[in-house]
């Protein structure tokens, strides 16, 4: 194992996951209100509806294409990993029951131990759970599923796969040091401790299971529907999408 490139990696790793939060927080520039004032002449969208447009596109956008120039530079074959059988079909029912339950669990303890916190209200003022609100209506259901497909592609996707199959990683290992990524990434979207607890523990237990459903089936598909699957039900449940 090269420890010198091990490091390195990994230090590239913590720079894009930490990059990737603050695309929805970097200062408006001039540039950018030049493309929000054209998608607001081209649409009959709101500037502020626009404006939320544009982040939500770039945070994809970077997510992406950062997965991809990682894929390339490591020769790691990416159709490999969306593969399709009877076996991935169970994996993520099973996957995205256990990913709903898990969190539904600690989330229902926790407010039974802290019955005077409002949950979803410390949910609502998330700072991208308010940045999807600002969406048009049509996209606001869909917002939350594209980036839960970006971020499994980045994190469990990218990012695991280079840990094992390049570094040479133990797969239980790399997956700890995914979900620590992963969990991170988020923590810089919050403000409050409450959120950093539940938002904080939902990451890990979706790292965890999204994870080992890529070790165990060696497709991504899995971790992505589990992912999307839980924004939705989940957040739906507690009417912060509504």
């Amino acid at each position: 194992m090269n420890y010198i490139q091990l490091a390195a990696f990994f230090i590239l790793a913590i720079f894009l996951s930490a990059s990737w939060s603050k695309v929805l927080f970097c200062k408006r520039t001039r540039f950018e209100n030049t493309l929000t004032i054209y998608l607001v002449t081209v649409s009959r969208l709101s500037e502020r509806e626009a404006h939320a447009l544009l982040k939500s596109f770039a945070y994809y956008c970077y997510g992406i294409i950062a997965s991809l120039i990682l894929l390339y530079c490591f020769d790691i074959d990416v159709i490999s990993m969306f593969t399709i059988d009877k076996k991935i079909v169970t994996m993520i029912l099973l996957g995205t029951m256990a990913e709903l339950s898990t969190i539904r669990l600690f989330t229902s303890l926790y407010a039974i131990t802290h019955s005077n916190v409002d949950i979803s209200n410390e949910i609502r003022e998330v700072s991208w759970i308010e940045g999807i609100s600002k969406l048009p209506h049509k996209f606001i259901l869909f917002a939350p599923i594209g980036g839960a497909f970006v971020e499994e592609f980045f994190f469990r996707g990218s990012l695991l796969m280079i840990f094992i199959q390049k570094m040479s990683i133990p797969p239980y290992i790399s997956l700890l040091v995914i979900t620590a990524l992963f969990t991170y990434e988020q923590l810089l979207f919050l403000k409050t401790s409450v959120q950093k607890i539940i938002i904080g523990s939902a990451s890990i237990g979706i790292s965890l299971m999204g994870g080992l459903l890529i070790l165990y089936t060696g497709s991504l598909l899995p971790a992505m529907i589990a992912h999307a699957s839980f924004v939705m039900f989940y957040f739906g449940e507690m009417s912060i999408l509504d």
